[in-house]
């Protein structure tokens, strides 16, 4: 029952004049703690779990903390208490239920006191957002597809274009060949180009629809946003534990995300195998078996890296998994990238023409010739910029 909950700064283990950053760490400690990942079947752990998030929904959010300090749970759950007495009716749901009380200060003279006046009030009143109801879905939106000018400039656009190619080099597998690979199995029937458009603009229409699921959901149920890949294991989880029926929506998610995890572990082993086969002259079966039990091996840190290796950090301010984006999204990548360019369009590897007539090679959007001098000179100095803005935080 709601009357016997748990003051919420006592759930977080903070005092009333606690910081936003001391009630967020405390947090986020307990949220890992009782995690029901990392307690699978612990049904107190489970409850502790929604407990956390109950008091930082509320801690975290200026209006609600604010009535909170001053009504306690009653300004924050308007079912609060169970009426005279501690018994009675149940309160119906559908009733009306009384609204927020509103206080404005005004300043009145002896003279206005005595004989009456009328005077214009201003006050502050909560209202639900009629797009979302209140649900807070509106400011993920918002948040997603609005840029905020003030973020970019203390961030600086230099850096928000970098990450924005480091992320295009991700997302189309260009810089570990995994896409060289699948092209080199495709028939001559349509051109490379146009191929490559077409993958593009599928790729940004799945990317900016995971966005209008992710970001709303995100704001509706108070998730942090800045936990760079952990977002997916660590805070989503969350959002399926508040959702009607979300062990099930939850337990789809992961499985599908474990289908389109294959696609990506099909991308890089088919690389590796087509590497083993060709230079070394195994045969495919043999390749499988040893690829494959290596990338096993390596796999094993990052298993690892949210339980029993939770507090290990090669870099600083970075767990395994952070550390691999890195080394993947800054190193890898780029220098990827870089290699199979040069190799494509310069005169000691395959030469610009070559290259061209392999594009242009069947029907649809043919590349234009005009393109060698952006291909030689220009796409290799961005790329190098790329490579080298990565490296910055190493020096830091």
């Amino acid at each position: 029952m709601a009357d016997n909950k748990r003051d919420y700064y006592e759930v977080l283990g903070v005092d009333k004049s606690a910081t936003d950053d001391a009630i967020k760490k405390a947090y986020r400690k307990l949220a890992k703690q009782y995690h029901p990942d990392l307690n699978p079947g612990d049904k107190n752990a489970e409850t502790k779990f929604k407990e956390v998030n109950e008091a930082y929904e509320v801690l975290s959010d200026k209006d609600k903390k604010a009535r909170y300090d001053q009504f306690g749970f009653a300004g924050v759950d308007p079912n609060f208490g169970g009426g005279f007495g501690g018994g009675g009716r149940r309160a119906n749901p559908n009733a009306p239920r009384r609204g927020n009380d509103v206080e404005a200060s005004v300043t009145l003279s002896f003279e206005e006191a005595a004989k009456g006046c009328k005077k214009n009030v201003t006050y502050h009143q909560i209202e639900n957002c009629p797009d979302c109801n209140g649900s807070g879905a509106a400011k993920g939106i918002d948040f997603y597809l609005r840029p905020n000018m003030d973020t970019i400039r203390s961030v600086g656009i230099f850096n928000v274009i970098t990450n924005a190619m480091n992320q295009a080099f991700f997302t189309l597998s260009l810089g570990i060949a995994a896409m060289e690979i699948f092209g080199s199995y495709m028939h001559d029937d349509h051109t490379l180009t146009g191929e490559a458009v077409r993958i593009c603009a599928l790729d940004t229409f799945v990317a900016i629809m995971a966005g209008l699921i992710i970001f709303p959901a995100c704001f509706s149920y108070n998730v942090e946003l800045d936990h760079g890949p952990a977002l997916i294991f660590m805070t989503l989880p969350k959002i399926f534990l508040d959702m009607p029926g979300g062990r099930v929506w939850g337990s789809l998610f992961f499985l599908f995300m474990t289908f389109a995890s294959f696609s990506t572990v099909t991308a890089v082993f088919e690389n590796l195998i087509a590497s083993a086969c060709d230079n070394w002259g195994w045969s495919r079966k043999k390749s499988v078996g040893i690829v494959g039990a290596v990338l096993f091996l390596a796999s094993i840190p990052c298993v690892l890296g949210y339980n029993v290796w939770s507090g290990f950090h090669p870099m600083p301010g970075k767990d395994i998994l952070d550390f691999e984006d890195f080394l993947v999204s800054s190193l890898l990548l780029p220098i990827g990238s870089l290699v199979y360019l040069l190799f494509c369009v310069s005169k000691r590897g395959w030469g610009f023409d070559k290259y061209l007539a392999e594009c242009n090679k069947g029907t649809g959007i043919k590349m234009s010739p005009k393109f060698k001098v952006y291909f030689r000179y220009i796409l290799p100095i961005l790329i190098i910029i790329i490579l080298v803005v990565g490296l910055v935080p190493l020096f830091r």
